[in-house]
């Protein structure tokens, strides 16, 4: 979509010639009468979805790189640093008596757990980078947009010959093509070379610059999703037009972080299952059954402060695939003696003394409870964040089993 000017060339005025009653061009040369732009408005079209394509390949790349070098950086990944704990309780299982590999696996063990909250926060701030990234753009195209405007309004004001000025209509491509590098547009032109934009390349979508008028526009990710939207009177219309160009990368980018962080919280919640499960059916150097070695709170219990009794509440994480979505309540009824669980996910009231089974999880209740006591449950979403060492003597780790197998004194063979 080229667009330059070309001249008009003519003769130079002419003079009187040496025969009387002739004109004579002779030594005059020729001079410019006039300039017109060569403007091709279908490839302009091109050109812009084209530079939309790659600036939409170029952000979402940027932040690829980014969450790699968050991911995998050289051997201090997550990845690492789990083999690196599992070796350790290898080390122990080896010689459970000896206290150095001990020691070891409960540095380790505290650097799963660092690892995990490192990791969470930097993933937090990379999907706050895209935020601000987006809001930057989304500022951006609403300048350009409101220059626009005007230059849009200087071309209707351009004299009265119905010819705008050459120097306007360049401005006018240059900032479409710059509105046209955040988003996919449809442009149209009046017959003076006034612009009109919406959204997508469809040519139906929502109207941003309507001659001299222009439209914000906006963006929200309250829901956990980057949704743009359209500002007009005090009503905001969302639209799902924006498919390419910087917006349409970062809102890209936005979800694949909003997948990693969501993996990687069930990653935690995972190994600490796993890992608890295993290591309960073990005794530690005391002589004591093993016990929770993360805690990653799955559930996240709250009191309520209205409570007038002083209890203590342990919630152990089953099976992480059962667990609720939606918030249970926990109530205690004095006239039953009984604790009731209920919610929306749960078919039938569960009810229990001191202690209630429920999907993926069980609660424990210690102390004299009153009437009307009342706790909420709610699905942890950011287990990562949140998970914990709970080990911190080394003579704490169930390296030894509960059973032991040993020969009876009375066998006569050597088996």
């Amino acid at each position: 979509g080229y667009c330059g000017p070309a001249g008009t060339l003519q003769w130079g005025t002419a003079c009187q010639g040496v025969i009387p009653g002739l004109s004579s061009h002779a030594g005059l040369g020729v001079r410019v009468a006039d300039i017109r732009r060569s403007f091709d408005a279908f490839l302009f079209d091109r050109a812009r979805m084209t530079a939309g394509s790659f600036e939409q390949a170029e952000s979402y790349l940027e932040q690829l790189e980014q969450l790699e070098n968050i991911l995998l950086p050289s051997d201090a990944d997550l990845g690492s640093q789990i083999g690196r704990f599992f070796a350790a309780l290898g080390d122990v299982a080896s010689s459970p008596g000896d206290l150095a590999p001990r020691v070891v696996a409960v540095e380790e063990g505290d650097a799963v757990a660092s690892s995990f909250n490192s990791l969470a926060n930097l993933l937090d701030k990379q999907q706050a980078g895209s935020v601000s990234l987006a809001q930057d753009a989304v500022t951006a195209v609403n300048l350009l947009t409101g220059e626009l405007a005007n230059v849009n309004s200087r071309i209707l004001s351009s004299g009265q010959s119905g010819q705008s000025p050459n120097s306007l209509l360049d401005l006018r491509d240059r900032l479409i093509d710059d509105i046209a590098k955040f988003s996919d547009i449809t442009t149209t032109y009046s017959d003076r070379g006034v612009a009109s934009i919406s959204l997508g390349s469809s040519g139906v979508g929502p109207v941003i610059l309507d001659q001299n008028n222009s439209v914000a526009l906006g963006f929200s990710n309250e829901t956990g999703v980057m949704r743009y939207f359209l500002s007009s009177g005090g009503n905001s219309a969302p639209t799902s037009q924006i498919k390419s160009g910087v917006l349409a990368g970062l809102a890209d980018a936005y979800a694949m972080v909003r997948e990693v962080v969501k993996e990687v919280n069930h990653l935690a919640n995972l190994v600490s299952i796993e890992i608890n499960t295993q290591h309960k059916m073990g005794v530690d150097l005391d002589g004591n059954p093993g016990r929770q070695m993360f805690s990653t709170n799955g559930l996240l219990l709250e009191e309520s402060p209205a409570n007038t009794s002083s209890l203590a509440v342990e919630l152990q994480v089953t099976d992480l695939d059962l667990l609720p979505e939606n918030q249970l309540d926990l109530k205690y009824n004095s006239a039953e003696e009984s604790w009731v669980l209920t919610g929306s996910e749960i078919n039938e009231p569960l009810y229990g003394e001191d202690r209630i089974v429920g999907p993926g999880f069980v609660l424990e209740i210690f102390g004299t409870p009153n009437d009307g006591d009342y706790y909420t449950l709610k699905k942890n979403q950011d287990a990562a964040s949140t998970i914990q060492f709970l080990i911190k003597r080394p003579q704490e780790i169930a390296a030894v089993s509960a059973k032991m197998v040993s020969a009876n004194n009375e066998n006569l063979s050597e088996s």
